[in-house]
């Protein structure tokens, strides 16, 4: 069964089937751990006397199921997990390695010792051949990861005026600029108000000898406007509000001596209409009384 599941494995990851392959695999390494924990039982002493050494059991079948679960999880890419099982299976392969390499007498190693030597050792050159090629695209994939993780940081960031990633330098110098602009944007404003000024209170030239075109007055001092108020001044204009006094008496309006006489009139002049109706009514019903008398 342990020798079928790895062949099963094998045939798997020539035809590209990475999932079935790592299941037989671990299938295989399933049976084998259980079959190490019962070293010197029944079934273990049979496979030893049908030539099966503990080198290729738990050596050799061991190491080529874990080659095929670290092929199945590097196409999946998963290399950390690949590698790690590599390395699992040389510290389980090496100690076989040694024991059969470390013989005093190599002429009486037996042929399956010397098979499981010769099929150990093919297996440890292909797991280091395995870890430098792995660990070399661990270091590629970190390397693109890196390259992605400056571009998205340079689209976050970089965007900018550059003041953010400037140096100290580079923002005192900004900072510098900013403030110069700022004095210079002040000025300006000054400079329109003071011509404003100028132009609204008649200065012309001749304000360089201290006089004033027209009458020859003595220059008013200057005062300097504030932008902000005369703004305000402009959004809302002051209300201007008069009172005048007069010796005449007040006069009344018609409509006030008309509500006044509203005010006068009696009751049977306020309900006159309704009196009338109702004096009709009581007639008209006197009336009927009297003919249905009549009539009976």
């Amino acid at each position: 069964m342990i020798t079928c599941s790895n062949n099963a494995a094998t045939c798997c990851i020539k035809l590209a089937k990475w999932e079935e392959a790592s299941k037989f695999a671990k299938n295989a390494l399933i049976m084998l751990d259980a079959l190490y924990g019962k070293r010197g039982m029944k079934i273990h002493t049979i496979l030893n006397s049908e030539g099966i050494i503990d080198a290729k059991l738990f050596g050799e079948w061991r190491v080529k199921s874990y080659l095929v679960v670290a092929r199945a999880c590097m196409e999946q890419g998963e290399v950390e997990d690949a590698i790690a099982i590599l390395k699992k299976a040389k510290g389980l392969g090496m100690p076989y390695i040694d024991e059969l390499s470390s013989s005093a007498d190599q002429s009486s190693r037996g042929k399956e010792e010397k098979a499981s030597l010769r099929a150990l050792t093919l297996q440890m050159k292909e797991l280091k051949r395995l870890v430098a090629e792995y660990s070399e695209k661990r270091k590629a994939a970190k390397k693109i990861e890196k390259k992605k993780a400056k571009v998205m940081a340079k689209a976050l960031f970089g965007g900018g005026d550059g003041k953010e990633n400037a140096t100290p330098d580079k923002q005192n110098n900004v900072k510098e600029r900013d403030s110069s602009e700022t004095k210079q944007h002040v000025e300006q404003v000054n400079d329109e108000q003071e011509k404003a000024f100028e132009d609204q209170t008649g200065v012309g030239s001749g304000v360089a000898t201290g006089q004033i075109a027209g009458a020859g007055t003595r220059k008013a001092p200057f005062k300097r406007k504030s932008s902000l108020k005369s703004k305000l001044e402009r959004e809302d204009p002051p209300v201007q509000q008069s009172v005048s006094f007069s010796d005449q008496p007040p006069q009344v309006k018609e409509f006030d001596r008309a509500k006044d006489d509203d005010d006068d009139e009696t009751p049977w002049q306020k309900h006159k209409e309704a009196l009338i109706l109702m004096g009709i009514a009581g007639v008209s019903v006197l009336t009927i009384v009297g003919l249905r008398r009549a009539y009976r």
